[in-house]
């Protein structure tokens, strides 16, 4: 057991130094801004797509089969469930993504524009309060 999780430490260190200089490294550091999704996710992501530019808004989802089924019938128009064509794994990836997604939002894990993230916000420190002599009178 201890060598499988080595085995995947040694994997997963392999990855982030290939995300980390590779092609697709500008669109993994965006991606990695995202809640939920790592370098590891933002990597498979990068390379699964390719070329984000081909997509919008709203051509990524039907992309991914994100979009629901549709049964219509002259006026008649009722949505299903999701298709599912397309890339499987990016879907997943995104499931997945979605998941860690839900805790709590913190505003100090954004990024910048350029892709690196702001520093940490420190704490503010309590002050104290200096009780002054008060006469009830």
């Amino acid at each position: 057991m201890l060598t499988m999780l080595a085995r995947r430490e040694r994997l997963d260190a392999r990855i982030e130094q290939l995300a980390a200089d590779s092609a697709w490294t500008p669109v993994v550091r965006r991606l990695g801004c995202l809640r939920g999704i790592s370098t590891l996710t933002g990597f498979a992501l990068a390379v699964e797509i390719g070329d984000w530019t081909r997509f919008d808004g709203n051509s990524i989802g039907a992309y991914l089969g994100l979009v629901p089924s549709e049964y219509s019938s002259g006026r008649s128009r009722a949505l299903g469930p999701i298709t599912k064509t397309g890339n499987g794994h990016v879907r997943r990836l995104l499931v997945e993504a979605a998941w860690h997604h839900k805790p709590s939002y913190t505003p100090a894990t954004r990024c910048w524009p350029d892709g690196t993230r702001p520093p940490a916000p420190s704490s503010p420190k309590p002050t104290r309060r200096t009780s002054g002599s008060t006469s009830a009178g």
